[in-house]
């Protein structure tokens, strides 16, 4: 369907459906197709958002990203999305120990044009994994509590 498909925004809701998978093998093979003619340049950064968004692709789509990233420079360098990245990849993660391994990316491209979008990512990383650390167990015990109170009615 994305193939055939002439509409581009309906290419974009497919995008975020063919990125969706639970299935490692299903991730890999939705994150090599960015790379072929298959998708348009300007949807590259859809793909790549739509699969960190997924938690079953983000490690995948971490590794993908660092041992491609030449090729998005090259492809993608001139483009908004592309100093977006560092904040593509925070939204998948909430576990502030992930912020050294960033940091070890990232650093080596620290510039004018990313300082901002990978300051925002860290920040976006910290409070997350605050968030989780103060909230999570409540959130869990709330819903059991709901499952266990809707199964008795």
């Amino acid at each position: 369907m994305h193939n055939a498909s002439s509409n581009s925004e309906e290419k974009i809701t497919l995008a975020a459906a063919l990125t969706n998978f639970k299935q490692p093998i299903i991730i890999n093979r939705s994150l090599e197709v960015i790379t072929s003619e298959q998708v348009k340049i300007q949807d590259v950064a859809y793909w790549i958002s739509y699969s960190f968004a997924n938690r079953y692709a983000k490690d995948l789509t971490w590794e993908w990203l660092k041992s491609h990233w030449q090729w998005l420079e090259n492809n993608i360098g001139n483009d908004l999305s592309f100093y977006m990245m560092p904040r593509y990849v925070a939204r998948g993660y909430s576990d502030e120990s992930f912020i050294v391994v960033f940091k070890q990316f990232f650093d080596q491209y620290m510039t004018d044009s990313f300082s901002r979008s990978i300051n925002q990512a860290i920040e976006s990383i910290t409070w997350q994994s605050e968030w989780k650390k103060r909230d999570l167990k409540h959130i869990k015990d709330y819903f059991s509590a709901y499952i266990k109170l809707s199964k008795k009615i």
